[in-house]
């Protein structure tokens, strides 16, 4: 429900360096949900495009403005499913948030299945979340977070989006389809409906 938060915790993370060290330069960094999709142009948040130093103290001030300071720390526990590359990758993200924030994230890691269900039931307050696309298309990614499907794990609900997401798939243009889908997925920026990470 904190939007603030949410900004401040997207933008603490220095994915670059992450994507480089921390997982050897396998995958790109992600600032949205869409991965890079050929015809498919994601809209980028603005804040992606800041130095380093400007998107830091960006995110302490949204930090600030949802109620923490190193006084009154967020404390707050993220899951991930066993395994070592997600260990180093979530050890490193509460790293930066501790660091670019002063953040106090605790990491817990659980059977994938275990995961799943906790997942479905809504029981964590923060975790991982991977989907490879059925197909080579934006919906296949974005309709993981129209109300009420299946997999949408993180309760996001939005009118609007599903709204677009409705109209873009009744539209014939491909060009007119993915410039919905575009608008779409800028809200799902807007709200931080998800942290993409890579």
């Amino acid at each position: 429900g904190n939007l603030p938060l949410r900004r401040a915790l997207a933008m603490a993370i220095d994915r670059e360096p992450l994507v480089k060290y921390v997982r050897q330069g396998l995958y790109q960094p992600a600032y949205t949900p869409v991965p890079p999709i050929r015809g498919y142009a994601a809209p980028r948040p603005a804040w992606a495009g800041l130095p380093e130093a400007d998107r830091h103290a960006l995110a302490r001030r949204y930090y600030a403005e949802a109620g923490y300071s190193a006084a009154r720390p967020l404390r707050i526990a993220l899951y991930y499913p066993t395994d070592t590359d997600n260990r180093r990758t979530y050890e490193a993200v509460a790293a930066m948030w501790r660091a670019n924030l002063g953040a106090e994230v605790a990491t817990y890691n659980e059977e994938f299945r275990v995961q799943l269900n906790e997942r479905h039931l809504h029981q964590l307050p923060m975790f991982h979340y991977a989907w490879i696309g059925d197909y080579p298309d934006p919906n296949t990614f974005l309709q993981l977070f129209r109300t009420g499907f299946g997999y949408n794990d993180g309760g996001y609900s939005n009118p609007r989006y599903d709204a677009l997401l409705d109209q873009a798939n009744a539209t014939a243009d491909a060009a007119a389809r993915d410039a919905l889908l575009a608008r779409a997925e800028a809200l799902l920026d807007d709200d931080v409906a998800a942290i993409p990470v890579y």
